[in-house]
């Protein structure tokens, strides 16, 4: 009832998630960045790869020739000072990549800044090593090699950035920009049509590459749905329907994984065991519905008061409560369960114009779990101590310590 009231009438929590789109857009863009980064470093390693498959063609490599091999003097000057330049900002555009990448795992705001100016210095070495081809230099013989080694990089790199257009387009910018610049120049040896096939190419992968960044937001955005979705199915299987508080499994599974982290880890674990008094009168004297509301209201008290979202409130059956609080000692778990214990003291339940006050008895128990502890025997312990606060009059606390000994918190009276 709770639960419903939580999360709306629609019947299925996902159809207000999914009017949600700004909350959808911001899980979009931070996987895209994370697929961003991780795109950019093939691409990376392609442009020093194709400059030197590109400059052995050139030199005329052949490797049955390699102890005859002899490079041009004047070509080797040029290609060594292009590659050097594409090998440095390649270099650059990997650390920048990198420190994107590190940005995101340590939660981190990543500027997109990082890939952008990176991206532009690495393309524009590239496009530099395209215009030399261009203009009367010793590369200008080979243009048609490194044209189509150009065209294969641009094409490669729409592909792999697709799914972030504003890459794409300084891509396309700082890689042929250019080369089309000095085709319409009339410095070029080369006919200016081909500043126009460029400028053709570059729309072109420009506009192709919308196709395959619509679709990878649509992939995304499913993924998140199903996983939001199956998030919730999971929920479910944890929350008490009537309360909303964790239920008695989860209550199971956690205790036992708790108590085997305190004892690895060397700290305390508390456990409060909390039964609402007279409950069944209650039932009885004003109906099941009131009742329902009895245990609602308690369950809210109990959850709005735990101070920790390490702590925990299940409901252990019936009118019973528990509380597990990892870390805590016996007098902080004592303090706290007077604070529990009188809240819902002062908590009301109306049934139409009768007030309706109930009352809790909370048995607990704080230790520092050894190896051989099992969650039975915090449960013994602690519903022991709740068995003696039920026998002593109700609406008060008793504690067990590590010895056995059953003593009532001090200073209260029922």
């Amino acid at each position: 009832m709770v639960l419903v009231m939580n999360r709306g009438s629609t019947g299925w929590p996902g159809n207000r998630h999914v009017e949600a789109s700004g909350e959808f857009r911001s899980a979009l863009e931070h996987q895209r960045d994370r697929d961003l980064a991780i795109r950019q470093k093939p691409g990376i390693i392609f442009y020093p790869a194709v400059w030197l498959i590109i400059t052995l063609s050139i030199l005329g490599y052949q490797p049955a020739d390699f102890l005859d091999y002899q490079p041009t003097e004047a070509k080797m000057s040029w290609l060594l000072g292009i590659g050097a330049l594409i090998s440095l900002t390649s270099l650059y555009r990997w650390y920048c990549t990198r420190r994107f990448a590190t940005c995101l795992q340590n939660g981190q705001h990543a500027p997109l800044w990082l890939l952008i100016h990176a991206l532009i210095l690495n393309a524009s070495s590239w496009g530099v090593f395209l215009v030399l081809a261009l203009l009367p230099t010793p590369l200008s013989d080979h243009y048609s090699l490194i044209f189509t080694g150009t065209l294969a990089l641009a094409a490669g790199g729409a592909s792999s950035l697709s799914i972030k257009s504003t890459l794409v387009y300084w891509l396309m910018f700082s890689l042929l920009g250019p080369a089309i610049v000095v085709s319409f120049s009339g410095y070029s040896l080369q006919p200016t049509p081909l500043g126009l096939v460029l400028l053709i190419f570059a729309g072109g992968m420009s506009w192709v590459s919308n196709l395959p960044r619509r679709e990878y937001e649509k992939a995304v955005i499913s993924n998140l749905k199903l996983s939001q979705q199956a998030n919730y199915l999971t929920e479910l299987t944890t929350l008490d329907g009537l309360t909303g508080v964790k239920n008695r499994r989860f209550f199971d599974q956690l205790l036992s994984s708790e108590i085997r982290r305190a004892n690895r880890l060397d700290y305390p674990l508390a456990l409060l065991m909390i039964d609402i008094d007279h409950f069944k009168r209650i039932n009885d004297e004003f109906g099941h519905l009131v009742g329902d509301s009895c245990l609602i209201n308690t369950a809210r008290t109990l959850q709005n008061h735990i101070q920790r979202s390490s702590d925990v409130v299940a409901r252990y059956g019936g009118e019973e409560f528990a509380v597990i609080l990892p870390g805590v000692e016996t007098d902080d778990a004592i303090a706290l369960a007077e604070t529990l214990r009188e809240e819902v003291e002062s908590t009301i339940t109306w049934n139409l114009t009768q007030p309706i006050r109930v009352t809790i008895s909370i048995g607990g128990v704080s230790l520092h779990p050894v190896k051989a502890t099992q969650p039975q025997d915090y449960l013994a312990m602690a519903d022991k101590a709740l068995y003696e606060a039920k026998k002593q009059g109700r609406n008060c606390t008793f504690w067990s310590a590590s010895d056995g000994q059953i003593s009532r918190v001090p200073g209260i009276e029922s």
